[in-house]
């Protein structure tokens, strides 16, 4: 998806989409049927933002491509470790997950708000010498 539409737009639909299903969680509780739908819904946009953080990669930091790749692959590495961990906290301190719903979904809502101000500058900082550069990464077709 990220290849045909920009990962750019992509990032930011899946980012209010993790957002919003965290903070059904958080409200709402659901009964299972409805909380392993969400969980599905939130594991298929974790999947394809994923795939839409890897596209962008080449474009942000161009020529360093591998080492980026490791930073980022380790950054998501510890994200994995802290979710249990701040669950677990959310727990014990209120005796409901909710909390700790509502976090990621403050913080998935916080990386849109990164993005969406930040995706502009992305390509002026990796490709200074390309003007024809379109604003979503794809380069501009000469006419």
């Amino acid at each position: 998806m990220a290849d045909r539409l920009s990962g750019v737009k992509v990032l930011l639909v899946l980012l209010v989409a993790i957002s919003i299903c965290n903070f059904g969680f958080a409200m709402l509780m659901p009964p299972l049927a409805g909380g392993i739908a969400l969980l599905v819904a939130l594991y298929f946009c974790f999947g394809l933002g994923n795939g839409a953080t890897f596209q962008l990669v080449p474009h942000r930091w161009k020529g360093k491509t591998g080492v980026m790749t490791g930073i980022i692959g380790a950054a998501g590495g510890i994200g994995g470790f802290y979710l249990p961990v701040i669950m677990g906290i959310a727990k014990e301190s209120t005796g409901s997950y909710q909390l700790g719903f509502a976090t990621f979904g403050v913080l998935a809502a916080l990386a849109f708000i990164l993005v969406a101000t930040l995706h502009r500058q992305w390509l002026t900082w990796a490709l200074p010498s390309e003007p024809s550069m379109a604003i979503d990464g794809a380069v501009a077709m000469a006419e």
